[in-house]
């Protein structure tokens, strides 16, 4: 429990820094827009390229912990679409409410966590097996989406290729699957290039935990209660307890439990927001519930950090 307490305390406090430093003006939206970019398009993905490029490929996949993350995913999807059919909101709430039961903010909070609790290699497994989740969490979002949007406007098609296209140029998974390509082909990266990449990385995550801190504002937090209730019980704890599950079904080995846990228990990602805008959901739903989220997610990780690490030895 104290590595645990000794993990999660600093990076909340981070990101409840972060929130302070905005409201003595640190970030003002310009900033913010564009660190946010240079973290999510060149930081985090450097990050990841050094570890993953770095790491033993061959030991660091689990496709049956691939798998069960996928599938408990799938599994929680079905179940808060269920339940969605039972209450009365409107269908771009619906929509939002649904996307933003499974999809976590893997690149900015659940790598952090990673990170800092886990060893190399354990941080290289999360990543590897992080990135089917991605593309599958990116797929259902964009697909619940464009479902219910698409229903109020007979005449629009879901337009499958852009759905790919748009999840294939991630940036998290571009770089995953380059430094697959350089573990799997043993390259050996110059030491000038190899120093480089560790600078540019070293900012990622203490400057994306800041950029979650200045994006809290918890907004009209009554109007939205019911929702932003089911987003994060159906986020923080039934995805991981479906995965937890699946994964003792599957016999991940114990190694990989921990690192499929960290994954499914990140709160809803900053993208909800996003994709309600472009996508016609609910935006202030998706803004307020993605601040909850990631505020009650740090007691989450507390909670199933300490079921998974109970025999783990990564």
């Amino acid at each position: 429990m104290g590595k645990i307490i000794i993990t999660i305390a600093p990076i909340f406090a981070v990101i409840i820094f972060g929130s302070v430093l905005r409201l003595r003006g640190f970030f003002p939206k310009e900033f913010t827009r564009a660190a946010n970019d240079l973290v999510y398009h060149v930081a985090i993905p450097v990050m990841i390229f050094e570890k993953v490029a770095k790491s033993d490929f061959g030991k660091s996949i689990s496709f049956s912990a691939a798998f069960g993350l996928v599938i408990a995913v799938m599994m929680a999807f079905a179940l808060i679409c269920l339940f969605s059919r039972m209450t009365g909101f409107a269908d771009n709430t619906k929509a939002t409410l649904i996307q933003s039961s499974i999809h976590g903010n893997l690149g900015y909070v659940a790598f952090a966590v990673a990170y800092y609790f886990l060893d190399s290699d354990g941080f290289a497994r999360t990543v590897i097996i992080g990135s089917f989740l991605i593309l599958t969490q990116n797929f259902l979002s964009v697909s619940i989406l464009e479902y219910f949007i698409g229903k109020s406007k007979s005449s629009r098609k879901i337009n499958w290729m852009e759905v790919l296209r748009a999840i294939s140029i991630n940036p998290i998974i571009i770089a995953t699957m380059l430094g697959i390509l350089v573990s799997l082909t043993r390259l050996s990266i110059p030491v000038f290039l190899e120093r480089t990449l560790k600078i540019i990385s070293s900012m990622a995550l203490p400057m994306a935990l800041f950029l979650i801190g200045a994006s809290i504002r918890v907004g009209d937090l009554k109007k939205h209660f019911r929702e932003i209730l089911t987003a994060n019980i159906f986020k923080l704890v039934v995805l991981p307890a479906t995965g937890y599950l699946f994964f003792a079904l599957l016999k991940v080995p114990m190694e990989y439990q921990l690192p499929g846990l960290i994954l499914l228990a990140a709160p809803s990602a900053t993208v909800t927001y996003i994709m309600a805008v472009e996508l016609q959901g609910d935006p202030e739903l998706a803004a307020t519930n993605v601040s909850v989220s990631t505020l009650a997610s740090g007691a989450g990780y507390i909670l199933w950090l300490t079921i998974g690490s109970r025999g783990f030895t990564g």
